[in-house]
């Protein structure tokens, strides 16, 4: 319930400051998650066809949703560097776009137990960790980026990036232990995601603003001006190869 609170609050706050002009994805994927997360509590009183229906809107919704943040934090963490964003953008739609395709053949494909309710939420969550784990390479990889290069970046986009990272992780690890573990443990997962969630949305009411946007935000290690200079200086040299290989 905290969770739920506390991202209704946040999904209020980026539209009533104007905050989703700057990050539309996002707020729409906070804002799905709510509403997918509300109407999953109404789902038993549906028949069985509407709930393996729902499970299945909700793996495709979800995941393009995750895949359209996932461009959006390459824009945001890489905007000085329009040749890497798009290289980026680039792979994370392709093999998170395989991941997707390959989840659903893989889904459709099974035996009869795919008729069962419960059977098919466990392949659909299945699914689900195998189209979060090819994104969550390349979440960890702009984050592993602006851990160590000291990019300039607004304070919303710093937290955005800081946040997303630690969202997303925790929905991964979550999924994925129940994928390793079994449904024996779904109860205490979900438990600790929601605590998670909790944390990553209380820490983006506390983070975002509207001043954030002109706002600039200090790199999240601290670095001599001479060591920013040379990080910076090979960053700027991998996005001029960049251009010149690909012709961005």
């Amino acid at each position: 319930i905290l969770a739920f609170l506390l991202g209704a609050v946040l999904v209020f706050r980026l539209y009533t400051s104007k905050l989703h002009l700057h990050f539309p994805r996002f707020a729409a994927l906070i804002g799905v998650d709510l509403l997918l997360s509300a109407e999953y509590a109404l789902m038993q009183k549906y028949q069985m066809k509407y709930v393996m229906r729902w499970y299945l809107a909700n793996f495709i919704v979800r995941s393009l949703l995750y895949v359209a943040v996932t461009f959006e934090l390459y824009d945001k963490i890489l905007k000085t560097h329009k040749g890497l964003a798009s290289l980026g953008r680039k792979a994370v739609g392709t093999f998170g776009g395989i991941a997707i395709a390959g989840a659903l053949i893989w889904l459709f494909t099974q035996g009869n137990d795919s008729a069962l309710p419960d059977a098919f939420a466990t392949r659909v969550m299945n699914g689900r960790v195998m189209v979060m784990l090819t994104l969550m390479v390349f979440v960890g990889l702009v984050f592993g980026i602006l851990l160590k290069f000291p990019i300039r970046l607004t304070a919303n986009s710093k937290a955005f990036g800081v946040g997303f990272t630690a969202y997303f992780a925790s929905k991964f690890v979550t999924s994925a232990a129940i994928f390793a573990k079994g449904t024996q443990f779904i109860e205490a997962m979900n438990v600790a995601m929601a605590l998670c969630e909790a944390g990553c949305f209380a820490y983006w009411l506390m983070r975002l603003s509207e001043d954030g946007e002109q706002k600039p935000s200090a790199p999240l290690r601290k670095l001599s001006p001479q060591d920013q200079e040379v990080l910076l200086s090979q960053l700027d040299r991998a996005e001029r190869q960049i251009m010149r290989t690909f012709g961005q």
